[in-house]
């Protein structure tokens, strides 16, 4: 019986030694991580796109392979491998009111780390979905145009017109104008004499868009063709002009203001003087 004692005894020792020789080594002999949220601030009033980020310290060997940064438990964007620890929040998907963001550190044996919580109040204005008004001034429903004209538009919106495009039958008519007094010059010689439709379109930064009601304009402008003779060529022929040639008897004379600077003068009985020309008619202008 002391036998048998014995060796249930030595198997037992056996047993137990062969388990400690096959643990794996403890964590907490080669240290941990220590995580910090550094932003936002807890207490924080946030909207808009804000930075979230935080610190990782090493305690120990343990080598950081990344952090996960969540919010109100379930993960925010990607795991960020690389220090510094950040990104981007837009805050517009998250509701208003008490938000909690953390970060988890993971290390190389895939032990997890977490961060304390920051409380943070999401404030966003809500979405604007009022669209803008707008309404042609210029010119009035039912008027008669021609040539050049401008056409003007008034627009207002809660938050801020940005721009306003003025619509010919539908299609665009200039470009958009983008400052008040909205306006843009509109040549009629351009479109066909009849019916044409005006309307002017507003927008605001938000994508809110809004059309006038329309403006009908009847286009009258003068198609007929042009009849009228070409003006007359006229040319000034002064004595010195070869085309002048006089007999004998003939001076000038500068002693007055003569067009041109001077005259030619004869008081020789039977002088004259030629002109030769090509046209259909000719005035002479000179004195006896």
């Amino acid at each position: 019986m002391l036998m048998i004692g014995k060796r249930a005894y030595v198997a037992v020792l056996l047993v137990i030694s062969g388990l400690a020789l096959i643990l794996p080594p403890a964590h907490a002999q080669l240290g941990g991580l220590v995580v910090t949220m550094t932003a936002p601030a807890s207490g924080s009033t946030v909207s808009g796109s804000v930075p979230v980020s935080a610190s990782v310290s090493t305690v120990g060997s343990l080598i950081v392979e990344g952090v996960q940064f969540q919010l109100d438990g379930a993960n925010l964007g990607a795991e960020d491998a690389s220090a510094p620890y950040a990104i981007s929040w837009n805050t517009i998907g998250a509701s208003n009111g008490t938000h909690a963001l953390t970060a988890v550190a993971r290390d190389a044996f895939g032990v997890r780390y977490t961060s304390n919580s920051v409380t943070v109040t999401v404030s966003n204005a809500p979405p604007d979905t009022t669209p803008p008004t707008v309404g042609i001034t210029s010119p009035v429903n039912g008027a008669t145009v021609s040539g050049t004209i401008a056409i003007t538009a008034n627009a207002s919106d809660n938050v801020g017109v940005v721009g306003v495009q003025f619509m010919l039958d539908g299609g665009n008519l200039g470009a958009e104008d983008l400052s008040a007094p909205y306006s843009t010059p509109w040549n009629t010689t351009a479109v066909a004499n009849g019916p044409h439709t005006l309307t002017a379109m507003a927008r605001d930064a938000a994508g809110n868009r809004t059309t006038s009601s329309p403006v009908t304009v009847t286009v009258s402008n003068d198609t007929a063709p042009n009849t009228a003779p070409p003006p007359k060529q006229v040319k000034r022929f002064e004595e010195t002009d070869p085309s002048v040639t006089s007999s004998a008897g003939w001076s000038l004379d500068s002693s007055r203001s003569w067009s041109g600077g001077t005259a030619g003068v004869s008081t020789t009985p039977g002088a004259r003087a030629t002109f030769t020309f090509s046209g259909h008619s000719v005035s002479w202008i000179g004195g006896r």
